[in-house]
């Protein structure tokens, strides 16, 4: 598997849970109450604890998506913003230098 499609990969699996988090804890919390396991008067917290662990995921998968695209760019030997800037300082040095 190539990294890009990783990255996708990685990227489309981050988005649909987030997308469907809020539903899922609902219809948890939902069979929760049917089953006796949880209160209706927890029920906001609940969803609110899942909700809270979701972002974490999220949190977690956007770090691990940022990694994968960095170690992308290191093998494709493609230029960083730094890069291209500390270029561009030499540059500028070196017309300074020039035009002196």
């Amino acid at each position: 598997m190539e990294i890009k499609d990783l990255i996708k990969k990685t990227y489309y699996m981050g988005l649909g849970a987030i997308a469907s988090i809020q539903d899922k804890a609902e219809e948890i919390a939902n069979q929760l109450i049917e089953k006796g396991e949880l209160k209706e008067n927890e029920k906001p917290e609940f969803i609110k604890d899942l909700i809270e662990e979701g972002e974490k995921f999220k949190s977690n998968i956007d770090e691990k998506i940022q990694s994968a695209v960095d170690t992308a760019i290191k093998k494709l030997n493609i230029p960083t913003k730094d890069d291209i800037d500390e270029i561009n300082k030499k540059i500028d040095e070196l017309m300074n230098k020039l035009n002196k």
